[in-house]
């Protein structure tokens, strides 16, 4: 019965997809060749049917796929062998799991969720008036201290190292049993139930200063809800999670959208990439460019693919991905463009879309006024916020889509921060006084940390600064690389650019 189930289902995609008239399939035997008569199709249909029949069935056929004789009958048995193997493989993944080895199923976690809620002596002391900064530590243990706070009515804080731990909400729990459950799953009931709740996250923001954003979980939710609209994503077995969710994107990709999904979700150590259980199975792995560099690549199976976010995926990376795909069937990749103010705002194929090129997510929309300013509309922006002034250069495509031509404010990431280079200037003014300064962050794709800080100084004075001093004067900063200069060099339009700083530079050594 099963065997008849899937040859009927092959049969409807062949029809929709194929463009096969429904009499052609009517004469057409289940161990037929499909090369051959009556339907004649070639290689590209056959491929196009096998990828039809993984999406449907949320499998992988591949290597499998290449000894199979090219009838209906034969890719039948083979998907309800591979739909067999993917199930016993997926029985031994625990829904939470993280690499320093905890692992709990839903229940088990709505559980201690309940346990805390009815009994914890920490949790009744914290006012509910009042913000309460969670500590950062385990991301299982993160995020049940987060719902903990959001089912008691309190807003959480994330970002920083010190604050509440789940340890301590724990401490005094362990007698009694809930009258009363507070949380029964861990589904989009719970998620719209606590739709008006705010989670606040301390970021460096587009000004490169500190600052503390709020989004409402009907927002974050939302915006998982769209993205799982705009991307496939259901076919993969377990989401690798190697950013954490104390980050709006981590918090959105690794935890709401496994809970979107019904996915296992496996939390890797920030310093330390460890194996997931998953073995085969393809894996959904959400990560931001940094973390690419330490990706094991041998560990990126067949059939899956990389969700990027946070920053520029860069030009060698994409080199590289695009290397990885010829000996990895099936990879493949998606960077995301947003921030914690804007939200998710697009999105492209690594590998495939140009570089600067982005699909807007269905819900956003973004123009331009008289100034060339682009202005964003989207669902997914801050509490209170109809629409958001975006602080980098657009254009806006004639198929809908759009080009990022990079960003209008004077900020820079380095070590995966995001710093103001105005600040950077008038920390190394205080050297220099009033002498003309010209500063630059120079982004390299090689240089882990982002790149580096270059600085120009018109001065008649080949005094350096004392070393130790300017590490002191940016400790938290990338020390500059300075040349002296006894004038800046102006090209035909009195302008001064780097190129000719370097050029000049350069010769001077």
């Amino acid at each position: 019965m099963r065997h008849q189930q899937v040859v009927a289902q092959i049969r409807v995609l062949m029809q929709h997809s194929l463009e096969i008239e429904v009499s052609e399939l009517a004469e057409l035997d289940n161990q037929a060749d499909l090369l051959g008569a009556p339907l004649f199709l070639d290689s590209i249909d056959m491929l196009q049917l096998i990828a039809d029949c993984e999406r449907h069935y949320c499998i992988k056929l591949y290597p499998q796929r290449h000894t199979l004789r090219n009838c209906v009958a034969d890719l039948a048995t083979l998907i309800i062998s591979q739909l067999g193997q993917t199930q016993v493989a997926q029985q031994h993944l625990h829904r939470f799991m993280a690499s320093d080895g905890s692992h709990y199923d839903e229940a088990g976690l709505v559980e201690l969720l309940n346990r805390v809620l009815s009994f914890s002596p920490e949790l009744a002391r914290l006012s509910k008036t009042e913000e309460v900064q969670v500590a950062q530590q385990n991301a299982i243990a993160l995020m049940l201290t987060v719902f903990s706070l959001l089912l008691s009515g309190r807003t959480p804080v994330l970002g920083g190292n010190d604050g509440l731990s789940w340890q301590q909400l724990c401490a005094g729990t362990d007698n009694g049993e809930p009258a009363t459950p507070h949380c029964t799953g861990l589904d989009a009931s719970l998620m719209h139930r606590l739709g008006n709740a705010r989670v606040g996250f301390l970021t460096s923001g587009s000004t490169g200063k500190p600052n503390l954003f709020f989004k409402s979980l009907h927002s974050m939710w939302s915006e998982a809800e769209g993205i799982c609209q705009s991307l496939d994503l259901s076919g993969y077995a377990l989401i690798n999670a190697l950013i954490s969710p104390q980050h709006m994107y981590g918090f959105i990709w690794t935890w709401l959208i496994p809970i979107r999904l019904n996915k296992p979700v496996f939390y890797q150590d920030a310093q330390y990439i460890d194996a997931t259980p998953c073995g085969e199975l393809s894996m959904l792995n959400i990560l931001v460019p940094s973390v690419w560099d330490l990706l094991a690549h041998e560990n990126l199976t067949p059939g899956s693919a990389v969700i990027s976010s946070g920053a520029p995926f860069g030009a060698r990376r994409e080199a590289e991905f695009a290397t990885l795909q010829k000996t990895v069937p099936q990879l493949s990749g998606v960077e995301v463009l947003g921030s914690t103010e804007t939200g998710g705002i697009g999105f492209r194929t690594i590998a495939q879309d140009c570089i600067a090129t982005f699909t807007l997510f269905s819900e956003v929309r973004l123009r331009l006024d008289d100034q060339g300013t682009a202005i964003l509309h989207s669902p997914y922006l801050l509490s209170d916020h109809p629409e958001f002034v975006m602080m980098d250069r657009i254009a806006l495509l004639s198929d809908g889509r759009i080009r990022h031509l990079g960003r209008k404010d004077k900020v820079f990431k380095y070590k995966g921060k995001r710093l103001s280079l105005e600040e950077a200037k008038q920390r190394l003014q205080v050297f220099f006084g009033t002498a003309p300064l010209k500063l630059f962050f120079v982004e390299d794709d090689n240089d882990k940390r982002g790149g580096q800080l270059l600085a120009f100084v018109e001065t008649q004075s080949q005094q350096h600064p004392c070393e130790q001093a300017l590490r002191d004067a940016f400790r938290d900063y990338p020390v500059p690389n300075i040349a002296l200069l006894p004038s800046f060099p102006l090209n035909q339009m009195g302008k001064t650019t780097l190129s000719s700083l370097l050029e000049v530079t350069h010769a001077k050594q």
